[in-house]
């Protein structure tokens, strides 16, 4: 989650996509309370700008807006940015649509979706901003092995003609023996690193 600049590291000065952000430091509370962490100097709207504009998220419940069609949840992080719905906005979310192969289901209701196309759709939608990286927690965890083959398939093949990141979160060994690199974690520490 500090990759992702949602948690903040407890020590020490950082950065995040050449945003300087610095320690965090304890502060008491009115009347001697409790204690409060408080990053100081930490330009939070900064943050938020740059995770924006360099990451995108894939989580294994792919959390799409059930009510919005495959288009408009892919274009949800534009629209939440700007404001509000912009035409090159809608393009970009039928040419990413159309990468995915659901050109067919853009005006299909999210819950109108298989559980394989609503993953491809939560794809698309982490790629709106043209991220450098995809953080995916477990993509294919609820998916059908033919699915989360499709899928990593994808992946695999943004990865190549775009070069944008993955940093994808899976107990699934066939779907780490896919990737590049594989980060062994245990106990929160790293066991393994293997290139």
């Amino acid at each position: 989650m500090c990759c992702s600049a949602l948690l903040r590291p407890e020590r020490s000065a950082w950065r995040f996509w050449s945003t300087p952000c610095s320690r965090c430091s304890d502060h008491r509370g009115a009347k001697g309370g409790p204690a409060l962490t408080v990053v100081g100097c930490i330009n939070t709207l900064a943050i938020r700008s740059a995770r924006a504009d360099h990451i995108g998220f894939v989580f294994q419940a792919h959390l799409l807006l059930p009510d919005f069609t495959a288009l408009e949840n892919v274009m949800f992080p534009a629209a939440a940015r700007y404001g509000r719905e912009r035409r090159e906005d809608r393009a970009r979310g039928r040419e990413l649509l159309d990468r995915v192969g659901l050109s067919d289901r853009r005006d299909y209701l999210a819950s109108q979706l298989s559980g394989g196309q609503k993953q491809r759709v939560a794809v698309a939608r982490s790629l709106m901003n043209a991220p450098e990286l995809v953080l995916a927690d477990e993509p294919t965890g609820n998916l059908d092995r033919e699915s989360a083959d499709r899928v990593m398939q994808l992946l695999t093949d943004i990865n190549t003609s775009d070069g944008t990141g993955f940093l994808i979160s899976t107990h699934d060994e066939k779907i780490a023996a896919r990737c590049r690199r594989q980060i062994y974690m245990v106990d929160g520490s790293i066991a393994e690193d293997s290139r």
